[in-house]
């Protein structure tokens, strides 16, 4: 299944990207552009809605490691949220946590980077 993103912008600084699908070595570029897009628009806080991401390799993972870095680096932050399944185990094993918010539902990734 490719991989596909919708974007969601809730205020000048806060914008929800939603992934559907897979996303491995093959299709992680699609989240990088989608996030280059917002961040270069103003963006600084970053949901990313993990609820119908059916899975995500270590690919997609680095790719989640690096867009936190980038944010940091312009005072924001990412947050990941609603992950599921053998994506959220695939969060768990590699201690995302530990560098990024990660939410039960989106709306509680919301709230938290609205604040």
């Amino acid at each position: 299944m490719i991989l596909s993103v919708g974007t969601e912008q809730v205020s000048d600084a806060v914008t929800v990207l939603a992934l559907t699908g897979e996303m491995d070595r093959d299709s992680s570029d699609v989240l990088g552009e989608a996030a280059d897009v917002v961040l270069h628009g103003g963006c600084t806080q970053l949901v990313l809605d993990l609820s119908r991401l059916t899975f995500c390799d270590s690919s997609g993972l680095n790719l989640m490691f690096r867009l936190h870095r980038r944010l940091a680096a312009l005072g924001g932050a990412l947050y990941v949220a609603a992950a599921q399944g053998v994506v959220l185990r695939s969060i768990e094993v590699v201690n995302l946590s530990r560098a990024v918010g990660v939410h039960l539902t989106v709306a509680d990734a919301v709230s938290a980077a609205s604040v």
